[in-house]
């Protein structure tokens, strides 16, 4: 079966849209946070977002600009960095398609997740990841084939 999206190089143009992306869906889970945090993690958004826009790829349906992905060599496997989808395209088997294809391709695939999102949690789960790590605010997940 096709997927119905897209994944495209991010060009230069793309920087706000991804920064915009990656906010949206942080403070969705980062709620109980001081406005120094809150300050924390917008300037390290706008730093990694920079730092990283050439590795990122956009994720597109229907040549809509939807979400954000960005995986990354990590330890023994790779990151699953970022996968952040605009709310109204969260629920369309998107994410869980981009994540199958990637743990397909990779024996070890690691991943943050805010322990509040429980929705992504569960799904991590059921894709095979276990709790790898757990820090006060975020689990880091492994999936090992």
């Amino acid at each position: 079966m096709k997927p119905n999206y897209e994944l495209i190089e991010a060009k230069n143009e793309d920087f706000e849209f991804i920064k915009n992306a990656k906010i949206i869906t942080i403070f969705d889970y980062a709620k109980n946070i001081s406005d120094e945090e809150r300050e924390d993690i917008l300037s390290y958004v706008n730093r990694f977002t920079e730092k990283f826009l050439k590795d990122y790829k956009i994720i597109s349906k229907n040549n809509i600009k939807c979400g954000v992905f960005l995986i990354r060599d990590y330890e023994d496997g790779v990151l699953l960095d970022e996968i952040y989808l605009l709310p109204e395209y969260r629920n369309l088997g998107i994410g869980s398609n981009i994540i199958k294809s990637e743990i397909v391709k990779h024996s070890k695939v690691y991943l943050w997740v805010y322990k509040e999102n429980l929705k992504a949690i569960n799904l991590y789960k059921k894709l095979g990841f276990v709790v790898f790590k757990d820090e006060a605010e975020r689990y880091l997940m492994l999936y090992s084939n």
